[in-house]
This record gives structure tokens, sequence and C-alpha cells, in this order.
């Protein structure tokens, strides 16, 4: 039992980086040391190296998520350029916001987002901002994109 909370106290000691720890235990295991340890101060060491993980684990995922949204919106932009391109004069191409927003959203999903919040607003004036030969129109509830070719 000794050995494992040994074993746990010099792994969280190493996450943590705790110089004034680091010294203690370098001069070997805590049992040889005969080192005492207040059960609440062994619990707030636990929690400490929790608390320090999942900050680590926070700006992991927001630094993937600033990563995501530009791939992700590059693809749609280009998506829409090649429907541009394939389509006919006759009949310019039509994209239902709604559609490109669940295109958008699942992209993301792709790309390592766990559940993609994507404001359709949001990604309707981008697009517009983007790509000048798109228009907005309002047919009922739904938003319709119409790209002038």
């Amino acid at each position: 039992m000794t050995m494992k909370v040994n074993e746990r106290i010099n792994e969280c000691t190493r996450i943590l980086s705790d110089g004034k720890l680091l010294a203690k235990l370098s001069g070997g295991d805590v049992v040889t040391q005969e080192l005492k340890y207040h059960a609440p101060c062994l619990v707030a060491l636990y929690n400490q190296e929790c608390d320090f993980l999942r900050a680590q684990e926070r700006e992991q995922a927001q630094h993937d998520c600033q990563e995501a949204h530009p791939i992700a919106f590059s693809e749609l932009i280009t998506y829409i350029n090649e429907i541009k391109v394939t389509s006919s004069n006759d009949n310019p191409p039509i994209f239902k916001l709604t559609e490109l927003t669940k295109l958008y959203g699942q992209r993301l999903q792709q790309l390592g987002i766990e559940s993609p919040d994507v404001h359709a607003t949001r990604l309707k004036d981008q697009l517009l901002y983007h790509i000048p030969q798109l228009r907005a129109h309002h047919q009922g509830r739904d938003i319709l994109l119409l790209l002038a070719i």
C-alpha cells in the first residue's frame, strides 16, 4: 500500500513540477525516508494534480477549436465555389443556410470538436462577407443563399 502511495506522490510531484517536494523525494522513496503524509494533505496534492490536468485539457481543447474553425470554414467556401464552377448559367446554385450550417458542424466534429455550437446567422454573415457573389433571401422560415454567376 505504501509503495503505491509513493508512486502516486512521485507522479503528482513530477506532473506539478513542485520543486520543494521534488527536492524532498530525491533522497529516495517515501517509505525509506519515513515521511508522514496527513490524509488531508495527500488529498490536497491529488486535487491539485487533477486541477492542473483539467486546465491543460481545457487549453488543448481551446487550441484545437481555434484551429478547427478556420479549416472547416475554408472547406465550406471551397465547396460553395466548386458548386459555382460546376453549375450552369441558366440555374444558379441555391443553398439552404440550414444545410450549410449542418455541413459546417459535421466538419467541425470530424476535426475533433465534440459538440460544435454553430451560430447560423454568424456563419451566414461570414459567408456573405467572404463570397461577394452570394446573396441571402428569406423564404418563409428558411434563408436561401443564392450564388450569382
